[in-house]
C-alpha cells in the first residue's frame, strides 16, 4: 500500500459510517483507514465481527483523529481516538485485526503486546489458523 506522509493536525469529528473493522467514515465525509492494524476482509471469518466491534465503538460518537498519512484510495491513514480509548488497538485486543504496516505515533511495543493477549487467549481471529488479510489480498 502507497502512502503518503501528512502533516495535518488532529481532526474531531463524528463517525457516520463503518465501512469495514479498519475503516470509517467521518461527518466531514473524510474515510479514515485505522493505522498500525489491518483486520480481515469482507467474505473472510471474523470480518463482520470486526466491522460490529468498530461499529460499537464509534457509530455516532465524536473522535479524535491523529492523522499519519494518506494512501492510494485517499483515505487519511491514522489513530484514532474515542475519550481516552485507542480504537486501533481495541481491535488487536478482541483478537479482530493483525498488527500491520505500523506507522502510527503511539508505540508498536503498545499494539503488539494489545495482540499478543488475544493470541493468548486464543480470541476470534487467533482460535484457529487464519489466512492474514494482507495474504488474502493477494490472492484475489
Amino acid at each position: 500500500m502507497n502512502m503518503t506522509p501528512i502533516h495535518q493536525p488532529p481532526i474531531i469529528c463524528q463517525v457516520t459510517k463503518v465501512i469495514d473493522g479498519d475503516t470509517l467514515i467521518c461527518d466531514r465525509k473524510i474515510p479514515i483507514r485505522l493505522c498500525g492494524i489491518d483486520s480481515p476482509e469482507t467474505g473472510q471469518p471474523y470480518s463482520k465481527s470486526a466491522q460490529n466491534l468498530l461499529l460499537r465503538l464509534t457509530l455516532n460518537k465524536n473522535i479524535n483523529v491523529i492523522p499519519v498519512s494518506k494512501d492510494s484510495y485517499d483515505r487519511i491513514i491514522a489513530e484514532v481516538w474515542h475519550k481516552n480509548l485507542l480504537i486501533n488497538t481495541q481491535l488487536l485486543s478482541w483478537g479482530l485485526a493483525y498488527t500491520y504496516n505500523h506507522n502510527c505515533p503511539t508505540p508498536q511495543s503498545i499494539f503488539q503486546l494489545a495482540q499478543q493477549s488475544a493470541q493468548t487467549r486464543k480470541l476470534n481471529i487467533w482460535s484457529s489458523p487464519q489466512i492474514p488479510p494482507w495474504l488474502y489480498r493477494k490472492n484475489k
